[in-house]
């Protein structure tokens, strides 16, 4: 190509990269995020049909993960370009794409939405997966119109199975609610907890030993070793059988 045709082609793609002011440093005078985008840049410029991004943000700090998080979807905006992103990390799988394929060992779990994964996963892998912390797990059995957890409780249910079937129940963080007076399902004793401010994350244990997380989206007083209520509504409960697949979808 024309010497003059490439400057305009680089200039064009430096801007829209917003890294028009640093064409003139040397790579090692970039931050990491720099680079990286430096990286892209070498792929737009050659009018590449896909772009492929292979853990391209694993080295990078919180911040800059951000950023690149946001770059990485205005650009997909601006471009058009088909993008196949491989990623650990649930935030980026969640935020990033349009359509995802979760992956164990070779093998595809799921296909769908991010949220289809969240909302309505395929299996127990894939509810555990989504999510940091980890969904809730607590196992019992599903019987007549009546839910028993190993941990010694029973809720009765709207829905119920013929004999007793030995499931995996699986509860969201949100979908907890905790109560300081001790009213609820159940109490639990608070092993940890993290203020964050807008939300309150706890870590609880049951008297059997199973552990169980809660997120509110407000701040609330604790200390640990301090007992609390908590309660939970059983239709929002997934359920998932011995081989770990989904049994019924919960509501919503």
């Amino acid at each position: 190509m024309p010497r003059n045709a490439i400057g305009r082609r680089v200039d064009s793609v430096a801007k829209l990269l917003h890294i028009d002011k640093l064409l003139g440093r040397r790579p090692r005078q970039l931050s990491g995020g720099q680079r990286q985008l430096v990286a892209i840049g070498r792929a737009i410029v050659r009018k590449s049909i896909i772009f492929l991004f292979d853990e391209s943000h694993s080295h990078l700090d919180a911040e800059l993960r951000l950023q690149m998080r946001v770059e990485i979807s205005s650009l997909d905006a601006e471009l058009g370009n088909k993008m196949i992103y491989v990623t650990h990390d649930q935030i980026e799988a969640m935020t990033v794409a349009d359509g995802s394929v979760v992956l164990r060992d070779g093998n595809v779990e799921q296909i769908g939405k991010p949220l289809d994964f969240r909302n309505h996963p395929a299996n127990k892998f894939v509810a555990g997966f989504i999510d940091a912390p980890q969904m809730n797990f607590l196992s019992g059995t599903l019987g007549d119109s009546v839910l028993n957890f190993d941990s010694g409780m029973t809720r009765s249910a709207s829905h119920s199975a013929a004999g007793s079937h030995k499931i995996t129940f699986g509860i969201r963080q949100e979908e907890i609610e905790v109560s300081l007076e001790g009213d609820g399902n159940g109490q639990v004793e608070v092993r940890n907890f993290e203020q964050l401010g807008s939300l309150s994350n706890i870590y609880a244990g049951i008297p059997n030993g199973d552990t169980l997380s809660v997120q509110l989206d407000r701040q609330i007083p604790l200390q640990r070793g301090q007992i609390t209520g908590f309660s939970y509504d059983t239709n929002i409960f997934h359920k998932f059988g011995e081989d770990g697949r989904v049994l019924e979808q919960a509501n919503g």
